[in-house]
C-alpha cells in the first residue's frame, strides 16, 4: 500500500528547504511506495486538504503530523516543538513517526 506524503510551503518560507530535506531522510531507507507531492500554499490549484497549514508542513495520507489541524487563511512560517526544543520543520523522527517506520 502506498503512503502520501504533501509538503506544503509558502514561497518565500526560508524553512523548506530543511522539510524537503527531512522528508528525504527520514524515507532513505523506506522500501515501500511513496506518492510525494509538493504544494506552494498561493498556487490556485493546491488541493483543499492541503490549504490551511503554515510553511512547511508535511501531510501523510491527507494527515498533518502533529495532529495540527487547518486554519481558515493560515499562512506563514510555523514552528514545530519537539523532544529537541523548537524547530523550523518537522523532524525526521517527527515524520518517521507519522510514517510508522522504526
Amino acid at each position: 500500500m502506498s503512503k502520501r506524503i504533501d509538503l506544503v510551503y509558502d514561497a518565500d518560507c526560508p524553512h523548506t528547504e530543511l522539510a524537503r530535506e527531512n522528508v528525504n531522510l527520514s524515507l532513505a531507507n523506506y522500501t515501500g511506495e511513496i506518492d510525494l507531492h509538493e504544494w506552494n500554499s498561493s498556487d490556485p490549484k493546491c488541493p483543499s486538504h492541503v490549504l490551511g497549514f503554515g510553511s512547511p508542513t508535511i501531510l501523510i495520507d491527507k494527515t498533518e503530523i502533529t495532529g495540527t489541524l487547518p486554519l481558515a487563511g493560515m499562512r506563514g512560517c510555523r514552528i514545530y516543538r519537539t523532544s529537541e526544543g523548537q524547530k523550523n520543520a518537522p523532524t525526521v523522527k517527527q515524520i518517521r513517526d507519522a510514517l510508522h517506520l522504526e
